[in-house]
């Protein structure tokens, strides 16, 4: 009897002990649970021309920074500008929803519309988060508590100034998790729900993400001529985001790109170093 791949859906012959698409083993279902083995485990060799091999989740990292130097070449760095734009709008509104301003991103016209706060609307949230750490008391203690502690931290941020430096920083900040997202996606750190394209494109948009926002940061923290030049220029005439934040602060626009470049440079490395763990930790437990 042929038994079914928890992880690809393939189904192998009753004598193979891993299955022969995507090399997992093969994992027997206890009674009354499923259980599914974690995709970290699934680092089957893609053969290369010349004879060179090169495990899965690389192959996709390096396939999908390809494409992205790719898509910049031959549109002129059109494409990652848009791609920039609607994750850094996405970003700003969803912030901003967080904190109780209703927005709406217009990525087309690069900027996002947010209305002033309803304080009903941020306090439903914030009874919202501590509702869920009550409830989640018993069966997730660590979801409980990080839950709690956002609720506890929610008022001081929400119904201060640092909720509208928060949403300036949404923008960038947005770009920097929704890259860490993507890249996390093409790792494929869990279940393979997706085809073995979408891992490409997941990681081009990673790249994209990752390279326009480390070349802004950099060029922010170390030129004076791009200082001033963000500092003068604005779409709405309202000041760029950095600047929002630099006035919050008290501090420099050159100190706050540079810590938006730590940001990120800690936020990909962060997304490496739990991939890495979580996939030592599924060989640690794969039968056999």
């Amino acid at each position: 009897m042929t038994w079914t791949c928890l992880l690809c859906q393939r189904e192998n012959q009753p004598e193979e002990e891993a299955c022969v698409e995507c090399g997992v083993p093969r994992v027997l279902e206890a009674p009354g649970r499923r259980q599914r083995p974690r995709a970290c485990v699934n680092v089957s060799p893609v053969e290369l021309p010349g004879g060179f091999t090169l495990e899965r989740p690389y192959y996709y990292v390096l396939c999908g920074l390809g494409l992205a130097l790719l898509m910049h070449l031959l549109m002129c760095g059109v494409f990652d500008f848009g791609v920039q734009v609607f994750f850094h709008e996405l970003g700003h509104a969803i912030v901003a929803w967080a904190f109780g301003m209703p927005s709406v991103p217009l990525p087309m016209f690069g900027f996002a519309i947010s209305m002033p706060q309803f304080t009903l609307l941020a306090l439903a949230i914030w009874g919202g988060l501590g509702y869920q750490a009550w409830q989640l008391r018993e069966r997730s203690r660590r979801s409980a508590i990080a839950l709690g502690v956002a609720a506890g931290v929610y008022p001081l941020l929400a119904f201060s100034g640092a909720a509208q430096a928060l949403v300036s920083a949404g923008g960038h900040g947005g770009e920097v998790v929704f890259a860490s997202l993507f890249l996390w996606r093409a790792l494929e750190p869990r279940e393979n729900r997706f085809r073995e394209i979408d891992r490409a494109l997941y990681s081009m948009m990673a790249w994209l993400l990752i390279m326009g926002n480390l070349s802004t940061f950099y060029r922010l923290a170390t030129s004076r001529a791009e200082q001033h030049r963000y500092a003068t220029q604005s779409v709405l005439g309202v000041g760029n985001d950095f600047m929002h934040i630099s006035d919050y602060l008290g501090l420099r626009l050159g100190t706050v790109s540079f810590l938006f470049l730590v940001f990120i440079v800690s936020a990909v490395a962060a997304t490496g170093c739990a991939w890495w763990w979580l996939r030592w930790r599924a060989r640690e437990r794969a039968p056999g």
